[in-house]
């Protein structure tokens, strides 16, 4: 994929203002219904966004390394294979396949408290402010691993767009449960 980086970190910061938006719409939720679990197999709400969170303490420190130890930008970025892949998976779309999460990414064993939901909130607000650093810098650089294997490493921009799809994925999960 070749796209203009600026066109892309528009659309990024729209999705994230979205997940945004409705990430403090479920502040208004009891913690009964935050903890709603349809059957024993799903996650709850607060067990999406613990997912996220997960996520987020992984990729945040990385991306926030990289992105600081970027400079110019490009004006067009293209993705690799892998992130390419990995953002192709995690798109969701009207008949999304329920996919296998890695043990040290599963919350479905974790009791959970608003806290989850003010961690996310604030994940949303950071990811805001990579993507704002984002324009500045040359998205085609960065090493960015991956949580499954050591052996892979994404571009910047890449693991943005993964991030950013991957919370999508999970709040429209969690909005499903509203």
């Amino acid at each position: 994929m070749k796209t203009d980086s600026y066109l892309l970190l528009n659309e990024l910061k729209e999705i994230t203002k979205q997940n945004l938006q409705h990430a403090t719409g479920f502040q208004s939720l009891s913690n009964e219904k935050l903890n709603y679990k349809p059957s024993p197999q799903s996650w709850s709400i607060l067990q999406c966004l613990e997912h996220l969170n997960y996520y987020a303490a992984f990729y945040y420190p990385h991306l926030e390394k990289n992105i600081l130890a970027s400079t110019a930008e490009a004006e067009t970025f293209k993705s690799g294979f892998w992130g390419n892949y990995l953002v192709k998976i995690v798109i969701p779309s009207g008949n999304s396949k329920k996919m296998k999460t890695f043990k040290s990414m599963d919350p479905s064993r974790s009791v959970l408290s608003a806290d989850v939901l003010e961690r996310f909130i604030e994940s949303q607000e950071e990811m805001l402010d990579f993507i704002d650093w984002a324009y500045k810098i040359n998205l085609n650089k960065g090493k960015i691993p991956v949580t499954f294997t050591k052996l892979i490493k994404l571009k910047t921009c890449d693991a943005l767009r993964f991030m950013v799809y991957h919370n999508k994925r999970h709040i429209t999960q969690a909005l499903r449960l509203v």
